[in-house]
């Protein structure tokens, strides 16, 4: 089995497509900038920094560790594996990305419709 090892070449990735600066990632985190500085040098972060980084760029913490180099994915066993749908409903969420679920929730309103609408028409 592969040991999971925070990836600093994935997070150094991330803020800089995103432009983001230690600084800010930091305030966005919860953490000082020497610990971003660390975290990017060599220090391990523990798993709630882990997970608000993850939320912070909208990727997995599977990703930032290296369990899967979709930064999308999640790692979960096929039984509890969440459509791609109900994944971004549930990020959204912790987030508080309020705004999102709205959207989704009208865009799934929308999708139902039409399916109603094409079944009327059999």
């Amino acid at each position: 089995m592969r040991q999971n090892v925070f990836r600093r070449d994935r997070l150094r990735d991330l803020m800089y497509k995103r432009g983001m600066t230690q600084a800010q990632l930091a305030a966005q985190i919860g953490v000082d900038q020497a610990s971003v500085s660390a975290y990017l040098l060599s220090r391990q972060p523990m798993l709630p920094v882990l997970v608000a980084i993850a939320n912070v760029f909208e990727v997995s913490v599977d990703y930032l560790v290296g369990r899967s180099d979709n930064p999308t994915d999640t790692y979960m066993s096929n039984d509890d594996k969440l459509s791609r749908d109900a994944f971004l409903l549930v990020q959204a969420f912790r987030n508080r990305d309020f705004f999102k679920l709205i959207r989704m929730a009208v865009e799934q309103a929308e999708k139902d419709a039409a399916v109603a609408r094409h079944d009327s028409l059999k």
